[in-house]
Order: structure tokens, then C-alpha cells, then sequence
């Protein structure tokens, strides 16, 4: 089953756990191999620990949807609607299981779904109410989640693509985009919403409703109404 928080580069498919063989491997690679095998769980735990948090510490959290919206949390939406957009994006420009040609927004960084979920995850753990506590949840997710696989990941394309893809890595940056590049990424562009769909890009849309939602949840729990 393809996973929501699927790579952000063309041309990979993990090999499924009964592929591998059954080895003994060192403890940080069993790490790797297994938030890359679970990393929806993973996002997915620290969001509901960021909830559980902002709920005991008596935070209600930034309201995303009200009549009299904060400039946060006008921000945090474009944070949100940054993430969902680039992983549709994304996905409709994602060929799996070849390497091919850049285009779109695989010509600003080489994981534009990954940099997708970590803006859309940027946004939900800031709306909680708590800067400090919700920068260091992202950060552990960038960390201990996203920079680990994407490495792994990155070192296996090197290997079945030795000439295209370390050319991709020496010109296109890993997570920071290159906005420069932004004028050939929309002209390079082959949207397409039967790929979008094929890749599953279609399941960020929900990410609009689960973050208000969820925070939403968290202002009228602790007395601030809907």
C-alpha cells in the first residue's frame, strides 16, 4: 500500500520487508529501516503527543478558523496551504520506479513531498500555542523521522543511478528550495490529476480539514468556544 508520507523524488520504490533478507543489522540502520517502514506512525505519534501536550499545559492553542483571525494565524495557513499544495504538486509530477528527467517542483528540491508534509506538520505544531515546545516536536520529526530515511533513501538512488542522480544531487538542493529555479520548475510542470491520483497526492487535501480540526478541538475544549 503506497504510504501517505511517501518520498519526494522521482524514480524510487522501497523494496517491501520481504525483499530483504533476514541479516542481523546494526542498531542505528534497524532505526532507519524501521521509521522509514513506519513513518506515518511516527508523524502521526508526535502529532497526537504536540496535542496531548498543548491540552495539559492548558494551551487553546491558534484558532484557524474564526471571525476575527490573529496575522499567526493567517501565516500558519499559508504554511498549510504551502504543504498541501506542494505534495499535490509533487505527486502529479511523480514517475515511481525510474529516474527520469527533473520537472516541476523536483527541479526547486530533490523531496518536495517530504518538504510538503514538514511545512503542513510546521503549521499544526505552531497553531498548538506553543512556540518552544512545538518547534522542538518539528524538529525531532526533521531529525529523528525525515533526515535519517531521506538519507538512506538518497543512498540507495546513488547506487541504482550512479551518473543521473549524483549529477541531481550535485545541482538540485535536498530539502531548501531553490526559488531560483522556480520560473523552470512551472514551465517544466506536467500536471496531471489521474497521476495525482494514481500517487495518492489527492489524501494532502485532508490535511486542511485534520489541522483546524484538530486545533479547532483544542480551543473549545479549553473554554475559548468554537
Amino acid at each position: 500500500m503506497q504510504r501517505m508520507w511517501r518520498s519526494g523524488y522521482a524514480g524510487h520504490d522501497i523494496f517491501s520487508p520481504a525483499q530483504r533478507p533476514l541479516t542481523r543489522v546494526p542498531l542505528k540502520t534497524g532505526y532507519v529501516n524501521f521509521v522509514q517502514r513506519r513513518r506515518d506512525e511516527a508523524c502521526f505519534t508526535l502529532w497526537g503527543l504536540g496535542w496531548v501536550l498543548a491540552f495539559w499545559v492548558g494551551s487553546a492553542g491558534v484558532p484557524l478558523v474564526s471571525s476575527g483571525m490573529s496575522g499567526l494565524a493567517w501565516l500558519l495557513w499559508v504554511l498549510l496551504l504551502g504543504g498541501v499544495g506542494l505534495r499535490v504538486w509533487a505527486a502529479a509530477n511523480l514517475e515511481k520506479n525510474r529516474f527520469v528527467k527533473p520537472a516541476g517542483p523536483y527541479i526547486l528540491v530533490r523531496h518536495p513531498l517530504y518538504l510538503g508534509t514538514l511545512l503542513i506538520s510546521l503549521a499544526y505544531f505552531l497553531s498548538l500555542g506553543m512556540p518552544v515546545m512545538g518547534g522542538l516536536l518539528w524538529l525531532g520529526l526533521l531529525w529523528g523521522v525525515f533526515v535519517p530515511v531521506l538519507s538512506k533513501e538518497e543512498r540507495e538512488l546513488k547506487v541504482w543511478f550512479p551518473g543521473a542522480y549524483r549529477r541531481y544531487v550535485n545541482r538540485v538542493p535536498r530539502l531548501l528550495p531553490d526559488l531560483l529555479s522556480l520560473k523552470a520548475a512551472v514551465r517544466t510542470s506536467k500536471f496531471s490529476a489521474s497521476r495525482v491520483r494514481c500517487n495518492f497526492g489527492w489524501r494532502a487535501l485532508w490535511f486542511l480539514v485534520l489541522v483546524p480540526g484538530l486545533v479547532g478541538l483544542l480551543h473549545w475544549l479549553k473554554g475559548g468556544g468554537l
